[in-house]
């Protein structure tokens, strides 16, 4: 059997990018000011690694083979090797967002300080992956407008007894690039395989002949 488990993490560094400086968004702070977006973001980030921790158990205790959570934000990142290997640092997200000291801010404010958004979601799964080897958890998410289709910790080796991953913990990055959102994601589960879940990227003509709009390109000449 399988579960699937929806969380609140959406992009921009889990709410608390600066974009205030930048053309784009210069009236950010105005409008929606950091201490507004930080509240929201302790009470997502509680709430989210609560759910994952208690899920990640309840499929355990229900013998369940794998559990998908699905949520928005692309909270990773790669080495130069491809691999992932840690969650997305707060001054990696794009021309557009100010490399501000997202600490100090913070602190100010409530007297913690953060400095990495991303951090307790990426341990979390991380977490959970190590403590029930016998389930395959995905991480579905659709930022970045990249398909995507890896596992986390994937630069992680185990020599002898010393195990540093059980290589149970993917990601799915469902938003593709070139046809843009003209497709979708289908998951086939089947809990007696050595692989229970597999993850299909699937192009969508209905999708494709419609206008385009958002981020969606224009279809091919």
């Amino acid at each position: 059997g399988y579960a699937v488990a929806t969380i609140e993490v959406l992009g921009s560094q889990w709410y608390l990018a600066d974009q205030s400086g930048s053309s784009t968004y210069p009236n950010q702070d105005a409008v929606d000011p950091l201490e507004d977006r930080l509240a929201m973001y302790l009470n997502a980030k509680d709430c989210a690694l609560d759910w994952i921790e208690q899920s990640a158990a309840k499929a355990d205790a229900d013998g369940l083979s794998s559990v998908v959570f699905l949520f928005h934000a692309h909270y990773w990142t790669t080495n130069v090797y491809g691999s992932v290997t840690s969650h997305l640092p707060s001054d990696g997200i794009g021309e557009y967002y100010n490399k501000t000291n997202l600490a100090s801010k913070t602190e100010a404010l409530t007297g913690e300080a953060i400095e990495e958004p991303f951090q307790p979601l990426y341990d979390a799964f991380t977490d959970i992956a190590m403590k029930y080897p016998d389930i395959l958890f995905y991480a579905a998410q659709a930022d970045s407008h990249i398909w995507t289709d890896i596992r986390q910790d994937s630069y992680a080796t185990n020599i002898g007894d010393d195990i540093i991953s059980h290589q149970n913990m993917m990601i799915l990055q469902v938003e593709g690039d070139s046809r843009a959102l003209t497709m979708y994601a289908k998951f086939e589960f089947d809990k007696d395989a050595f692989q229970p879940v597999t993850a299909h990227q699937v192009w969508s003509r209905d999708a494709y002949e419609e206008v385009p709009y958002g981020h969606a390109f224009y279809k091919f000449q």
